[in-house]
């Protein structure tokens, strides 16, 4: 009997992992700029306009092919701007946990960590694959980091 409860519980618990989002549309999002970070050969691949910037290239994206752009090309990382009120309803979305802040220049800068982006990095032992920070009433936010400034 008790081997029988162990296989549903096992069954019931891989079926419901499975069943969880493991990743997420961003176009479905008002995003007003939209730019990926990737090398060179990517960037020539994409027939997107670009800018080189060392080996990489930063490359300006229309906002509605973002999700398309992402599952067909490997890229660095993905910046997008929007309106504050917005990032209340993407952090939502996106399952954000916040790591921590740091302050740089006045401007308070959020780590965080999304189990729907698969990229990250690891800081303070912990996984990170959002960086977002607040610019007047724009939010700028890179998934896994913002790799073109602020």
């Amino acid at each position: 009997m008790k081997k029988i409860i162990a296989l549903i519980f096992v069954v019931g618990l891989v079926v419901g992992v499975s069943l969880l989002p493991t990743n997420f549309n961003f176009s479905s999002f008002n995003i007003k700029k939209a730019t990926a970070v990737a090398d060179l050969e990517v960037a020539k691949q994409s027939g997107e306009d670009f800018i080189i910037n060392g080996n990489d290239a930063i490359i300006s994206l229309n906002p509605d092919y973002i999700d398309d752009f992402y599952k067909k090309y490997d890229v660095k990382a993905l910046i997008f701007v929007f309106d504050k009120d917005e990032f209340d309803e993407l952090a939502k979305e996106m399952k954000l946990q916040k790591i921590f802040n740091v302050v740089v220049e006045e401007m308070n800068v959020s780590y965080f960590y999304t189990p729907l982006f698969e990229k990250c990095f690891i800081a303070d032992g912990r996984k990170i694959n959002a960086e977002m920070v607040e610019i007047g009433e724009e939010v700028v936010i890179g998934f896994p980091n913002i790799m073109t400034g602020y």
